[in-house]
């Protein structure tokens, strides 16, 4: 086999044996003996098929339809009948043809317009009506028939061809069900062990809306049925949405109304197809298909914009799940249930966190995947077909040229009526048929195929539209950007009124993802040299080398938009760092983008130190009403300088000046600033380093969890306390972090943190807790010490709070301790409005909505288990953290460190940082707000570097 060779799309030779295990010594088809087609018997089956609704079934089976008349002279040597319509049929007849010169394919009903001698339109065949095709093989006898259009499957056209006496290839009604029915696919998906999303189905509205009002989830709702477009699903973000889906399929079913609700997927989307012969299957390669109708995946599904194959994410180990997980699975459940399923089974799945997750069952090809796919196929297809009859697929393998191709629909549609938000044109609006094509054999057929969907010769034999969807151009290159330079390079030759099409297919989307190497998110083409962010840059050559961040991830960021970063270049790159979490509502919400900017266009007051500003009491309106009262506390807010390091020195200050005492408590690995009191408290030998002689006295003991193991903290610290020789003074205070963030994402116990408010009550202590990273819902609560119960004496908050990015540092006193003279403690910017306006916004904007922290902790569970299923397990790493506050630590494992993952994970497009004694734990703070999908692809893309550099030690 020859052919171009590249990382994930070499030429492919696909080999199954029985139930689609991996044989070896496959014979190649061309080796095969060769059987009598005449002679094989075909399948018999009950005529199980329902005829349409006012018909008899008794028609179909009646002696005027004989299963086929003898051979004669003249007929074709090997000849079928394909029963389809679309562009995905004339890519099966395509098929047909260029792999045997032999075969004459009988396409019904067909595409009039199609130029090819041996393919042969039969327009008197319909989908709906068996005995069109009875009547025609009566007089016109084939090897066998192709069954490959849904709509016939579902009727039971197989069934019915069979009864007959006829050989045929496609699904009985039966197994028809599996798409025909959306409840049906699901079940069986549950009862035999496809992973898939949790669902119920209801046949009742009411019942349907009040499930979707209370589902914690993002959720699709479907209709059970088939669809004439492919929009029968709608994917809804919000409850209002799915309650609005469910009104338009209950106005629209009526008595019938029939839905699934399901919850949402998120990750990439990969359409899985394997020929069956009722026992074996044979994998074909898999595609990726564009079901959104407008640009950037936006507006609604439709039977499918375009498609590339092979998948970009295609890899030997996916495509061993692929038969593990979906079509080993598949094969169980048909066996079981005794269905008499040969032909095509479309497996449309998704690329999850989690694994593989089918999202549906096709009973055929996919349509317009079948246009990317079969045309790179190169084993004689009439043999595998005569294999599936014969029962024999487990003898053969298929050949593929290992090219890329990238195919494009052109549809019709007018500028008629269209849904508010979508675009015209079909399937957006009305459309006309009968509306000439213009410049197909303009096309240059080696560089890109035309597939004909809905075209037919018109009055004067030139090609009209006949509906919606019109044609499929499909372009072939070695590499992805080939094929869709060689598809869209032909498109402008073609024209036809109204025609529209997805300018973007086979490009990196909106959202980064694994394109063009499995792992990778990053989308850009890397920056340009005088933007980058190393030496001999003005980075270099005018900031001091204390900078950091610009040296751990050395490119100039420009835009941001929630959880992704963009730099000059337009590369782009999932955020897990979140500004060390100050972004907690990631980049540029909106609801805060615009209160800054309507305060701002209102000349609002910017700078006002501590003066009395309408921004500052709408500022602690919002936070007694969304964080305090909810909660039942009781604070005293004080505005310090707007840095965390400058809170923590305002409670310690604060503390000694309470109690008259001068020692503080506080752990190894923590860090609460580089000012001189916080410094004094931080663990951090890095920060401390030649600056202990001038700290204040501080006393550091073990945090209940290290990278030492598991202390008694509070033992040590009792005995300290009880024991007058221990040369410990009286602490005013102990500071703590309920989660350590820079020491390397240790928790502390709910339990310790209640025994230690008890401590600090027994001796006189004041508790401050410093929430400056893992507050502001950062650990599923607003405050981190909500999950024990305590009410902590001081609370330092900073960085998120702040809203938008914008500095801003709190300390909460409980009244009783607000000693403060005025103006003991202050600042010049300890009264910036921007961030007053900012934070009013995003409270009553996020924790106005109960739903909220609960989803961020839902997101966390996501991390969490993904981490120990995909990490831990595997690698032996130690995963610890809370909410959407995570830690690998890599210590245990040989080789690797954190710095090196995050690293690498930033060439693959990934922002996170490593932290820890000696960055051995790689810490995941991305946005409370991140979608699912950005959280799945950032979840990959540390699994892969993991891999990576651990597969590289061995």
């Amino acid at each position: 086999m020859t052919g171009p060779t590249r990382p994930g799309y070499a030429p492919t030779t696909w080999a199954t044996g029985p139930s689609g295990t991996p044989r070896s010594g496959v014979r190649s088809p061309t080796t095969c003996a060769p059987r009598d087609r005449s002679t094989t018997p075909g399948w018999g089956c009950p005529a199980t098929w329902c005829p349409p609704r006012g018909r008899s079934p008794s028609r179909f089976s009646s002696p005027r339809h004989p299963p086929a008349r003898p051979p004669q002279a003249g007929d074709p040597l090997s000849s079928v009948l394909v029963v389809d319509g679309t562009g995905r049929g004339h890519a099966i007849c395509d098929l047909f043809v260029r792999t045997d010169p032999a075969m004459t394919v009988y396409y019904g009903p067909g595409g009039g317009a199609i130029d090819e001698p041996r393919i042969v339109t039969v327009d008197r065949i319909t989908f709906d009506d068996p005995s069109t095709a009875l009547d025609f093989l009566a007089e016109q006898p084939v090897d066998f028939v192709f069954v490959s259009n849904i709509d016939a499957l579902s009727v039971g056209y197989a069934d019915v061809l069979s009864a007959a006496g006829h050989r045929v290839i496609g699904p009985s009604r039966e197994a028809a069900s599996l798409e025909a029915s959306k409840e049906r696919g699901k079940r069986f998906c549950a009862e035999y062990g496809l992973p898939t999303a949790a669902f119920t189905a209801f046949t009742d509205p009411e019942a349907a809306r009040k499930h979707v009002r209370e589902v914690p989830h993002a959720c699709v709702v479907k209709t059970d049925g088939l669809t004439p477009d492919g929009d029968g699903a709608v994917v809804c973000d919000t409850a209002a949405r799915a309650e609005d889906a469910v009104d338009a399929f209950a106005a629209e079913q009526g008595e019938d109304f029939h839905v699934v609700v399901e919850e949402r997927l998120y990750g990439r989307e990969i359409s899985v197809f394997a020929l069956l012969d009722g026992e074996n299957y044979l994998m074909f390669p898999t595609g990726l298909d564009f079901k959104r109708v407008l640009e950037g995946d936006g507006g609604k599904n439709c039977d499918g914009m375009g498609s590339v194959a092979p998948h970009p994410d295609i890899t030997p180990a996916l495509e061993e799940e692929i038969r593990r997980v979906l079509l080993d699975p598949f094969m169980t459940g048909i066996r079981a249930e005794g269905l008499r399923y040969t032909g095509f089974v479309y497996i449309g799945a998704m690329i999850t966190a989690d694994g593989l997750r089918t999202i549906e069952i096709n009973a055929r090809f996919g349509d317009s995947e079948a246009e990317a796919v079969l045309p790179g196929v190169r084993s004689d297809f009439g043999e595998l077909c005569h294999a599936v009859l014969d029962g024999e697929l487990d003898r053969f393998r298929l050949d593929t040229d290992g090219r890329v191709r990238c195919s494009v629909a052109l549809t019709q549609g007018g500028l008629g009526d269209a849904a508010d938000g979508d675009a015209p044109g079909w399937p957006f609006g009305r459309f006309e048929t009968g509306q000439p094509v213009r410049g197909l054999d303009a096309v240059d057929q080696g560089r890109a195929r035309l597939f004909h969907a809905n075209i037919a010769p018109g009055a004067g034999g030139d090609p009209v539209t006949t509906g919606g969807r019109v044609l499929h151009a499909v372009g072939s290159g070695d590499t992805l950007a080939e094929a869709r330079a060689a598809a869209y390079g032909q498109i402008g030759r073609i024209s036809f009124p109204g025609m529209r099409y997805r300018a973007d297919i086979g490009e990196p989307p909106s959202a980064p993802t694994s394109w063009a190497e499995p792992g990778t998110l990053a989308t850009g083409k890397g920056l340009p040299m005088a933007l980058a962010a190393g030496d001999g840059t003005v980075f270099e050559e005018n900031e001091s080398a204390v900078r950091s961040y610009s040296r751990s991830f050395p490119a100039v960021f420009t835009t941001a938009k929630n959880d992704r970063l963009y730099t000059a270049d337009d590369t782009c790159y999932v955020d897990f760092l979140s500004g060390a979490g100050t972004l907690n509502y990631g980049h540029n919400p909106e609801p805060v983008k615009e209160a800054v900017l309507a305060y701002l266009r209102d000349d609002g007051l910017v700078h006002g130190l501590d003066m009395a500003t309408a921004a500052k009491a709408e500022f602690l309106r919002a936070f007694r009403e969304c964080v305090l009262d909810p909660r039942d506390l009781d604070y005293r807010v004080q505005f310090t300088s707007p840095s965390g390091t400058n809170a923590v020195e305002a409670a310690l200050k604060l503390a000694r000046l309470v109690t008259g005492r001068t020692n503080v408590v506080s752990f190894s690995g923590g860090f609460h600033g580089v000012s001189t009191a916080a410094l004094s408290a931080t663990g951090s030998g890095h920060f401390r380093q030649g600056l202990e002689d001038t700290l204040p006295t501080t006393t550091h003991i073990p945090y209940p969890d290290s990278p030492l193991g598991e202390f008694d903290s509070l033992g040590l610290l009792r005995r300290l306390l009880d024991d007058e020789s221990s040369g410990v003074e009286r602490p005013a205070a102990v500071l703590i972090e309920t989660v350590q963030g820079e020491g390397g994402i240790y928790v502390a116990p709910d339990g310790f943190l209640r025994e230690l408010r008890e401590l600090c009550d027994q001796h006189g202590m004041l508790l401050i807790v410093d929430d400056i990273q893992a507050g502001c819902g950062r650990t599923g609560a607003f405050f981190s010490f909500e999950h024990a119960g305590i009410v902590p004496d001081l609370v330092t908050l900073s960085k998120s709070i702040g809203g938008y990015g914008l500095p801003m540092a709190l300390l909460l006193i409980a009244p009783e301790l607000d000693v403060w003279r005025p103006g003991q403690h202050n600042g010049t910017f300890r009264g910036h409005q921007l961030a007053f306006v900012a934070a009013t916004a995003a409270l009553r904007h996020y924790w106005s909505d109960p739903g909220f922290a609960a989803q961020v902790v839902k997101k966390g569970e996501l991390v969490g288990d993904c981490l120990q299923r995909r990490v831990a397990g595997p690698f032996g790493a130690r995963v610890r953290g809370r909410g959407l506050m995570y830690g690998i630590d890599l210590s245990p494992v040989e080789g690797v460190d954190a710095a090196k993952v995050s690293r690498l994970c930033f060439e693959k497009g990934l922002v996170a940082e490593a932290c820890g004694r000696r960055d051995e734990v790689l810490k995941l703070l991305p946005p409370l707000t991140i979608s699912q999908l950005n959280l799945s692809l950032g979840l990959d893309t540390i699994v892969a570097a993991i891999t990576e550099l651990a597969e590289n030690q061995g």
